[in-house]
């Protein structure tokens, strides 16, 4: 070993990691032995002497923080200790662990083992019955457990691996704890689905609330239009839903919004109600001082509308003019019969309020599309959009005649029309053009030409 290798220290070769102080003792009480490294992928092997008992769980946290930092596919360090620091009970575990670590050994069946020391053998005895014993001893765990003895600790011991004279008491008591295990994860299991199905038919019953209460849209029939509380602050108005949480007071003292009063509902005066709706229409109409204003604003819930008229001073006018069509307003006050026309209702306001009306959202799984068909005007007699052909040329000849006529009646005045002469020329005209539409079909027995319009 020359000089610079008996001075390099675990912590000098990878200058990279920087450990707690803790750690940072306890690698500077280490020796360098030697390093092995694979580049590709990264694998590290360092041997380190010790001279006391390394304790494993730190070294373990070292390899995963190495791991780590390196970005290594596995970094290991083999600890050397005196043969002096071997305590079977308490290092055997560690060994079997590391026998575990490599893959030799299924993870588990060692934990409950039991370690006897002689000075010659070491009697390793295993909590299950001879069969599982038998697949241990197959593999050769002994000798691997050998030679890990002797490579951590110097020590040199025949390794015996049996069955624990209590193996039958606990096989049966890891079965029952087993058992127990496995029951109580079906349990939860099962909790865990029945809180699936619960949350699932209160989905589906709310979706069939919601569908129940889209087919109650409007006042049909004299029936009242659906009314419900989304929550405390949405109310859903046949099929408008609308949402008074921030409310803005833009006239009279703000009132508690109680479920409101579908629009459709509304029949006649009545002296205490609050209805919701967007509006469509704001007309205002100054008298004739020009100090006053009647506003008219009609809006609607979509189940019906209302119309509501106020009458304020120039001054007091601001919060009538920004209702604007598509506002959505809330009005608490009385219907009244008109005083221009006592068939009208109109909606005397005493508070007005700002709200928001909740768009509808298409959540039906399956669209349905309506495809409406108008026939066309323009049809012939025949039920085409313009006829049959015979039907066009027939459309076209009456053109002809109406223009010929109109060219006649406008002849210069002192010439003489004579309705007989017009008659006798139009049905020679007309003749000649069934003669120009007919075709010949057969030769006749006089042989002269058939055609399709002739009578025999």
């Amino acid at each position: 070993m020359d000089r610079q290798q008996e001075q390099m220290t675990f912590l000098k070769r990878f200058t990279k990691y920087n450990p707690s102080p803790a750690r940072r003792a306890f690698l500077d009480s280490s020796e360098w032995i030697g390093m092995r490294v694979n580049r590709d992928p990264l694998r590290v092997e360092v041997d380190l002497h010790f001279d006391r008992r390394a304790d494993a769980s730190l070294l373990r946290a070292i390899e995963r923080e190495l791991v780590d930092l390196y970005s290594a596919a596995s970094f290991r360090i083999f600890p050397h200790m005196p043969p002096e620091c071997f305590q079977a009970g308490v290092c055997m575990h560690e060994i079997a662990d590391e026998a575990t670590r490599i893959g030799a050994v299924t993870p588990g069946f060692f934990y409950d083992a039991a370690y006897y020391d002689d000075g010659e053998k070491i009697v390793c005895e295993l909590p299950f019955l001879d069969p599982g014993v038998d697949l241990v001893n197959d593999a050769k765990t002994a000798d691997l457990l050998e030679r890990i003895l002797a490579s951590r600790y110097g020590v040199t011991r025949r390794i015996e691996i049996r069955s624990s004279s209590d193996a039958e008491e606990k096989t049966a008591e890891r079965f029952a704890r087993y058992e127990r295990e496995n029951r109580e994860m079906t349990e939860e299991l099962l909790a865990a689905n029945r809180q699936r199905a619960e949350e699932e038919a209160k989905r589906l019953e709310e979706e069939e609330k919601k569908k129940n209460l889209a087919k109650k849209t409007s006042l049909t029939g004299g029936e009242k239009a659906a009314v419900t509380r989304e929550d405390g602050t949405r109310f859903r108005v046949g099929t408008s839903l609308f949402e008074t949480r921030d409310a803005e007071w833009i006239f009279g003292l703000p009132v508690r919004l109680d479920p409101p009063t579908p629009m459709a509902a509304v029949t006649g005066p009545r002296s205490d109600l609050w209805v919701c709706g967007s509006v469509f229409s704001n007309v205002n109409r100054p008298n004739r001082a020009g100090d006053k204003i009647t506003y008219t604003v009609c809006f609607s819930d979509g189940t019906s509308s209302l119309t509501m008229k106020k009458t304020v001073s120039s001054d007091d006018a601001a919060w009538l003019a920004k209702l604007e069509p598509g506002t959505v307003i809330a009005v608490s006050g009385r219907m009244l019969r008109d005083k221009m026309n006592e068939e009208d209702l109109i909606l005397s306001p005493k508070a007005v309020a700002k709200i928001k009306l909740i768009p509808r959202s298409d959540d039906a799984k399956e669209k349905r599309v309506e495809l409406h068909l108008h026939p066309s005007r323009r049809t012939g007699r025949h039920g085409g959009a313009l006829g049959t052909p015979r039907d066009r040329r027939h459309r076209s000849r009456q053109r002809a005649e109406l223009s010929r006529t109109d060219d006649r009646q406008g002849k210069a005045e002192g010439e003489r029309q004579d309705p007989l002469r017009d008659r006798v020329l139009f049905r020679q005209r007309h003749r000649a053009s069934r003669l120009r539409d007919r075709s010949p079909v057969a030769l006749g027995r006089d042989g002269g030409l058939r055609y399709r319009n002739d009578g025999a």
